[in-house]
């Protein structure tokens, strides 16, 4: 039994737990020697729980009468009077007597706990400090859009008055810069919207949406040559509007921003209603994701193609928003030959299965 870090013990059931027996390990454990707990003989075992523990302890073991056995964590008083945390297991042993007896082992775990709390103080510095992080992120990425608005704003003006070529192309080439910038600006304070954000099923009309959202990314290259093919049965639905907009418009975008151009590019936006939330699949017959970057694709800032001249951003999103109301996104790919991204949205509000369609 000296081998046990801890100590081995049979007491009685009674408000001292009155040792009846105690290994030698308790030396170790409380500071105190095997026969000045025996008995109650300068101290009961009772007098070394913590005050605070004390009700606990009486109450948990006492709720082990219909099982006969217990397992219980609390804190003892050593003879230094230093705290530590024990882990005890016994088991009710009827001796005859009306309170019967208990038998089992304790155990020091003082370590464990003092980890699991340096854990959660961990923890929690860390979520203090991203909230910190992400409000920084979000003044700051607003308050440069601002000046970045009129950057742009200028440019167009120069590209309207000045006639030299190549000072033209500097021109240009600062427009586009401040553009992708700004993008970027533009998806870093959607990221801070969606972490803080209360979710609120709102009214949205399906088509309208997609085609909004497709009219918006008419500006970029190429989108004139694609075809878009939308299969929307249901007209009418209540969601959270914002959270719908960034997961469809990323992945629309992802998909006109990989398009081929060997074939007619061709995008395929499909919604459908399921038991308890939205179906959303977006297929493209695009340049596809090779098996080697498929698991990094939804990573923060990851660009995984050499066709890539966003901020590495779009996925991520849209990962973070389908994580945000806990649902769940596949991907199947074949490189040149494109891709499909099926979503799951479940309901957000528990009145909602029954209204999302209308």
């Amino acid at each position: 039994m000296s081998n046990i870090p801890g100590a081995v013990f049979k007491c009685k059931n009674d408000p001292n737990w009155t040792m009846e027996f105690i290994s030698d390990g308790v030396k170790q454990l409380t500071g105190y020697e095997v026969n000045e707990l025996l008995y109650n003989n300068v101290l009961s075992y009772q007098k070394l729980v913590h005050p605070d523990d004390r009700a606990r302890l009486w109450e948990e073991v006492q709720g082990a009468t219909n099982t006969g056995t217990y397992l219980v964590e609390y804190r003892i008083i050593t003879k230094e009077g230093k705290i530590k945390w024990v882990w005890e297991q016994g088991r009710l042993v009827n001796n005859g007597g009306f309170s019967g007896s208990l038998e089992g082992v304790i155990i020091d775990i003082t370590e464990r706990k003092d980890f699991e709390e340096a854990l959660k103080k961990s923890e929690s510095e860390l979520k203090k400090t991203n909230a910190e992080l992400e409000a920084y992120i979000y003044k700051a990425s607003h308050d440069l859009r601002g000046p970045l608005a009129s950057i742009i704003g200028l440019t167009m003006v120069a590209e309207m008055e000045i006639k030299e070529d190549q000072t033209l192309q500097f021109i240009k080439l600062i427009r586009n810069r401040t553009e992708r910038l700004n993008d970027t600006l533009t998806n870093l304070l959607d990221l801070a919207k969606i972490k803080q954000k209360v979710l609120e099923p709102e009214h949205i009309i399906a088509e309208s949406l997609v085609n909004e959202i497709i009219n918006n990314l008419a500006n970029k290259s190429g989108v004139s040559d694609i075809e878009f093919h939308k299969n929307i049965p249901f007209k009418e639905f209540y969601y959270d509007p914002f959270i719908l907009t960034c997961i469809l418009h990323n992945l629309i975008e992802n998909s006109i921003d990989f398009k081929q151009s060997a074939d007619t590019p061709r995008i395929f936006i499909s919604m459908s209603n399921e038991a308890d939330g939205i179906r959303i699949d977006i297929e493209d017959n695009g340049i596809g994701i090779g098996d080697d970057i498929r698991d990094k694709i939804f990573t923060m800032f990851y660009r995984g193609h050499d066709k890539s001249t966003g901020s590495g951003l779009g996925l991520y999103i849209v990962k973070t928003s389908v994580d945000k109301v806990g649902g769940t996104i596949a991907v199947k790919s074949e490189p040149n030959k494109g891709s499909r991204f099926s979503i799951f949205l479940p309901c957000i509000d528990i009145n909602q299965s029954e209204t999302i369609y209308l």
